[in-house]
């Protein structure tokens, strides 16, 4: 993601993003709030007023991860229902499958 494309996100949508990805690359206790203010490019405050503490942003990230998830699959059981019964099968562990590996 460019720096534009970040700075058209909302503070809240940057410290979300920006997050995950620290806490994706170094862990929940490697990643310090700081380093999120620094990497989403907003002030202490803006993080202060979307979110509580650390654990309500890593809260909401992964709310909002399982979100798309479940999405996703709802769209790949839609898909299957035009599909034969071993189709159906096969493209629903293709999609579960993943999902299940970061539950």
């Amino acid at each position: 993601m460019s720096s534009q494309d970040l700075e058209a996100l909302t503070h809240k949508e940057r410290l979300l993003r920006q997050g995950t990805k620290l806490f994706y690359a170094q862990g929940f206790h490697g990643t310090t709030v700081d380093a999120i203010l620094a990497s989403a490019g907003v002030p202490k405050g803006s993080f202060y007023h979307h979110f509580g503490s650390k654990d309500d942003l890593v809260t909401e990230a992964v709310v909002l991860g399982l979100d798309r998830w479940l999405l996703e699959i709802e769209r790949a059981l839609a898909a299957l229902a035009r599909d034969d019964p071993a189709e159906r099968f096969t493209r629903a562990l293709s999609v579960a499958i993943p999902v299940l590996a970061y539950i």
